[in-house]
């Protein structure tokens, strides 16, 4: 008969050999989680401050149609997204940036500025399932964000 701290010390590395893989695959489930998270925030601040950016650019002159100011403003608008997606770790490269004017591309006081964006994440990205190689990696998911931003009713044109 054997003394009984053997098989103690057996039954313990075998519940740890069973429950280290459930452990570790929480905290990748975890890692792929907060991911995304942080990719829809990132997102949802680059939309809604490429909107706020358009809506504060300068308004087009009485009488004209303002083509020059909808460029300068959708031009303001990706200036500005760039710069906040780079506060979160992403290029302009990464970020796909949609901006229209409401209704019929008019930029004038009451009208609609209109943001998309998205971004394509790979859902577990550690250094550990990377040396293993792409198909270990995840699977990519692909977010998008809107934001709509109205330009001030009582904002007047330029003289």
């Amino acid at each position: 008969m054997r003394p009984p701290h053997r098989r103690r010390r057996g039954q313990a590395l075998v519940e740890v050999a069973l429950v280290v893989p459930l452990l570790l695959i929480l905290a990748l489930g975890a890692v792929g989680v907060g991911r995304l998270v942080l990719a829809r925030m990132a997102l949802d601040a680059i939309t809604r401050e490429a909107a706020r950016a358009a809506v504060l650019s300068p308004m087009p002159r009485a009488g004209d149609s303002g083509a020059a100011e909808r460029r300068q403003a959708a031009d303001n608008a990706r200036a500005q997204a760039d710069h906040v997606a780079q506060g979160y770790g992403y290029s302009s490269n990464d970020i796909d940036l949609l901006i229209r004017f409401e209704p019929s591309d008019d930029f004038e006081p009451g009208s609609w500025v209109h943001a998309t964006a998205s971004v394509t994440v790979r859902v577990v990205q550690v250094p550990l399932l990377r040396a293993l190689g792409e198909s270990a990696a995840g699977p990519n998911v692909t977010l998008d964000s809107t934001h709509w931003e109205r330009v001030d009713p009582f904002r007047g044109r330029q003289p």
